[in-house]
């Protein structure tokens, strides 16, 4: 395989440079001759007849011992008809009869046409058919004596309440009379199918409005008037003169159509247009408008890139929008080769070409492109700027090798090596757990209930999943843990990919696909529908999004093999999960609900790089061993690009009651006369201590509203208490707030987009409980215009001293991890997670799992053992 050329800059001889690299293809096999041929035909033959009699023997025999199994497992659908799911009606019943498996070849993935895979909508006819579970025991023969029987299956009651979902996400209906209302009130256009006009009105995001609190909880506790359903929205007003960006709450859903209203959030003036988030026309827009203009360039394009056609072979890639200093609306954006065919957007395969695009004007004609980079030489104030430089050899030029896109699209494509050797004993089942009783948890509606646990599961198109009104035992512990946003920056030696800032709210964190049964979730789990708004189609859309299943993590979540006696307990908990994609990468949630009294929320992220270009020629900083300070290079032509993900989430605990202190424990060492007057007052040294050195622990009520960080060195413990709820040991009753492993932000406070991710700067920050403060931030850009109701809808600002004694508080969550990319991420990441706990601080008088079957075992005697399924 040729190596790309260079053509240098002084009009010299063209140097050959190795830095795009391809496999090269099997030598071609030497002729064989006929008389090797005849004696391998007769080899082939004498094996054949030898396997034909060997089988008609084990045939046989295996005919005259068959005897008939039975099957223990419980059947897959007696749980699914609790959880009244509305599945489309049209040709999605499942076969009764698995598929047969097929080894697909990536070429078949490829070859769909970009009307297979509609983003903004999902055809549910395309999904796989989730194969018939099967017994995963072990099959015995049968004794003679014994008679084979079916296990009965356990009758499932539905918990019985009269309660209407109060936090269930919107239904399609409610979406329906939604969008209805708007049009008959003209806040949206009634052709919005037709035009596509960025000059339209048109709805551009739907989901749930939080409930009042006060009014949901008197509402769950003491047969208050429900607090209503209503939709918030988002609506882009690109037809009025001047345009702007509202949102809205419409409502209540749930009562008479001619009680609905329509209450606008923001003033019609507080969010300057320019700073609206993107909309899916826009962003269509956006990538016909650059490709009609590279397609200017097609000489670069097909010499540079080995492609005849870029429509057909690249991706556009737009990264924004942002507004300049002139308070002009800009985007950039790069190119990628389409290394996964016209399937899905490619964002590893990076090319080195990019530019910005002015799209502030409502007509597109207004457009135009600048600051163009090839190859790192730039900026070029537009494309005939940059085709005269490369018609005339006035830049250094790359060239790819012949059939660089198969290639590129052979080595994109996660896949199965069908050369490799495989690993020993993959060709077996691997182990799968089951219900052998059928499943623990009763769930109605997104309401759901799981051995003491109660709680309710939702999802929200922008900000992602969420639970409320978590009680244990009956006790309210958490009202609320919900996404907000992530935020991701990227640093990277290339022009079209440095400091590239994403808030995924923006693109809508919970436009949800249906599960991975098998992958993402068990094949026994329950769905549990969420629901969308397609913009482009001006339709509602639900499709099973969140899945909940018991796990068995098998191992004991306490244990102890003492003298004469053996206890234990198996560690297993229940799951709601939530996995969603947002560009190139895969998000899965989880919301862990423990036998003793835990919470474990998780952020899982997996799936393709953000790539960048790797010219070692032209790349201002850097060696030839391939490191750069920006990172490593992972491929033929690929850095990837360091970066982080920080998950923004809003927690809101109430211990026994809405009103609580947030409560920080020091961890200190000093003297022992330190120690002890530090709690007591007293000027006192006890003589009993062996050494006068010791660490103990100093408490600290916080006052008024703060942010914290993470110290190893001084570390603290994070509790939320009720001091007027005491244990049985007269000690606040309490949760404590535990990250798991998670990044720290090294930005300082001047970086330009810091308003954007301002909440990624400490892990944890404590406030009052505001309505008008529900989310950590707005999903359009940062706007801090002198409008006092509008800065306050950013965290930063939130935190402004108010006091927390005895509030309502909300704890902000900030938790996340650094990623510096390397060749174990191609062409797909493996996962990687962070996460916090919520853990029992002082809340119950003992270990609270005493109510539940474990194992005890004294003197060689079993005097407690957990339920085992019936045997045959």
């Amino acid at each position: 395989m040729d190596n790309p050329q260079s053509a240098t800059t002084n009009g010299g001889p063209e140097a050959s440079k190795d830095f795009y690299t391809f496999k090269l293809e099997k030598e071609p096999k030497k002729p064989v001759s006929i008389k090797t041929i005849i004696l391998m035909q007769l080899f082939i033959l004498g094996v054949f007849v030898i396997g034909l009699v060997v089988g008609l023997i084990v045939g046989i025999y295996a005919y005259k011992g068959h005897s008939e199994q039975c099957r223990t497992q419980p059947e897959a659908g007696d749980v699914q008809a609790q959880n009244q799911i509305n599945y489309p009606s049209t040709d999605t019943t499942p076969s009764q009869s698995s598929p047969p498996h097929h080894h697909h070849h990536p070429s078949d993935f490829l070859s769909h046409a970009p009307s297979d895979f509609i983003d903004d909508g999902i055809n549910v006819n395309n999904f796989e058919e989730i194969p018939e579970l099967v017994d995963a025991t072990t099959v015995k023969p049968k004794e003679a004596d014994k008679e084979c029987k079916i296990c009965k299956k356990r009758e499932h009651e539905p918990p019985k309440s009269n309660k209407k979902p109060v936090f269930a996400p919107l239904t399609e209906a409610e979406m329906n009379i939604t969008n209805e209302i708007l049009q008959e009130n003209d806040i949206i256009s009634l052709d919005l199918n037709k035009n596509n006009s960025l000059r339209s009105d048109f709805l551009h995001a739907m989901q749930l409005s939080p409930p009042n609190k006060k009014k949901a909880l008197a509402y769950l506790d003491s047969d208050g008037p429900f607090p209503g359903r209503y939709a918030a929205v988002s609506v882009n007003k690109g037809a009025a003169e001047p345009p702007y960006y509202m949102e809205y709450a419409v409502g209540p859903l749930d009562g008479p159509r001619e009680n609905i209203t329509i209450t606008p959030l923001l003033d019609q003036e507080e969010v300057p247009y320019t700073r609206r988030p993107y909309d899916i026309f826009e962003i269509e827009h956006i990538m016909i408008f650059i490709f009609r203009e590279i397609g200017s360039m097609k000489r670069l394009i097909q010499e540079s890139f080995d492609t005849s056609d870029a429509m057909d072979d690249l991706n556009v890639i737009p990264v924004g929008p942002f507004e300049s200093d002139e308070g002009k609306r800009i985007s950039r954006f790069s190119l990628s080769m389409r290394g996964l065919g016209n399937r899905d957007m490619d964002f590893l395969s990076s090319l080195p070409l990019s530019g910005k695009i002015n799209h502030e004007s409502l007509n597109i004609s207004d457009w135009y492109i600048y600051d163009y980079y090839y190859m790192n030489q730039g900026p070029f104030p537009n494309s005939s700027f940059l085709y005269s430089a490369y018609h005339y050899d006035m830049i250094t030029k790359i060239r790819f090798p012949p059939q660089a896109k198969d290639r590129i699209q052979q080595m994109a494509f996660p896949q199965r090596d069908e050369h490799a050797i495989p690993r020993e004993n993959s060709n077996f089942p691997g182990p799968k757990t089951f219900e052998s009783g059928g499943p623990r948890y009763t769930i109605t509606g997104h309401d759901i209930s799981w051995l003491g646990w109660t709680f309710s599961a939702s999802s929200s198109t922008l900000r992602g999943p969420s639970i409320f009104n978590v009680k244990f035992q009956n006790e309210r512990i958490l009202y609320e843990n919900s996404l907000n946003d992530i935020a991701l920056v990227y640093s990277a030696d290339d022009p079209g990919k440095d400091n590239v800032v994403y808030n995924d709210a923006e693109y809508g964190i919970g436009n949800a696909r249906h599960p991975l049964m098998g992958t993402d979730c068990p094949e026994h789990a329950t769905l549990l529908n969420v629901s969308t708004w397609k913009t482009r189609t001006g339709k509602a859309s639900s499709v099973p999004g969140i899945c909940v299943f018991e796990k068995d993590n098998q191992e004991p979540l306490w244990r102890h093999n003492g003298i004469g006696f053996q206890i234990g307990i198996r560690n297993r908990y229940l799951v709601v999960r939530y996995p969603t994609r947002i560009g190139n990468y895969d998000y899965i949630f989880d919301f862990e609900f423990h036998l003793d009294g835990r919470m474990k929320t998780k952020a899982i992220a997996t799936g393709f790089l953000f790539g960048s270009f790797h010219d070692p020629y032209t790349l201002n900083f850097g060696g030839p061993d391939g490191r750069t300070p920006f990172g490593y290079k992972i491929g033929s032509f690929i850095t990837g690009p360091l970066h982080d993900h920080t998950f923004g989430f809003k927690v809101d605990l109430d211990i026994v009651g809405s009103k609580n202190n947030f409560e920080v424990i020091h961890w200190k060492a000093g003297d022992v006369s330190e120690a002890v007057n530090s709690y007591r007052q007293v000027n006192v040294t006890p003589p009993y201590f062996h050494l006068n050195q010791t660490r103990y622990i100093e408490w600290e009520n916080l006052q008024t509203e703060d942010k914290l960080n993470i110290n190893l060195v001084n570390q603290t413990f994070w509790t939320v208490v009720n001091n007027q709820e005491r244990n049985a040991w007269n000690v606040s009753r309490g949760y404590r707030i535990m990250t798991l492993a998670t990044s720290t932000q090294n930005l300082g406070d001047d970086y330009p987009m810091m308003g954007n991710i301002a909440f990624t700067k400490h892990q944890c920050h404590i406030t009052k409980r505001k309505e008008e403060e529900p989310y950590l931030k707005p999903i359009y850009k940062y706007t801090n215009n002198g409008n006092s109701k509008n800065v306050k809808r950013y965290l930063q600002d939130m935190v402004d001293g108010e006091s927390i004694d005895n509030e309502d508080l909300v704890t902000w969550l900030s938790i996340g991890f650094l990623h510096i990319p390397t060749s174990e991420d191609v062409p797909i990441t493996s996962r990687v997670e962070s996460g916090f706990i919520l853990k029992p601080f002082n809340f119950f008088e003992n270990t609270m799992t005493y109510d539940v079957p474990q194992y005890t075992k004294v003197a060689d005697k079993v005097f407690d053992t957990e339920p085992t399924e019936e045997s045959c």
